[in-house]
């Protein structure tokens, strides 16, 4: 099966919100890893972001930091 960051981070919050839990611990614990992940995305984007401004400089640098972020922000097989 495969998603995208951004529906992995929208399913985390509707579970935040839909998990019954007495002392709210496994709500506080998910909507804080969506949280991370959305930060994380972002982090990854304005790197990628930042990378292309230095292309013409530095393409072995470029190349190699959009693969990462690419990585990062791809769909995942479970």
């Amino acid at each position: 099966m495969t998603t995208s960051t951004a529906t992995l981070i929208k399913a985390m919050r509707v579970l935040a919100n839909d998990i019954q839990s007495e002392d709210g611990v496994a709500n506080m614990a998910i909507a804080e890893a969506a949280d991370r992940l959305e930060l994380f995305g972002c982090f990854a984007l304005k790197i990628r972001s930042e990378a292309s401004k230095r292309a013409r400089v530095d393409k072995p640098y470029f190349e190699e930091t959009v693969k990462l972020c690419n990585d990062i922000l791809k769909p995942t097989e479970a």
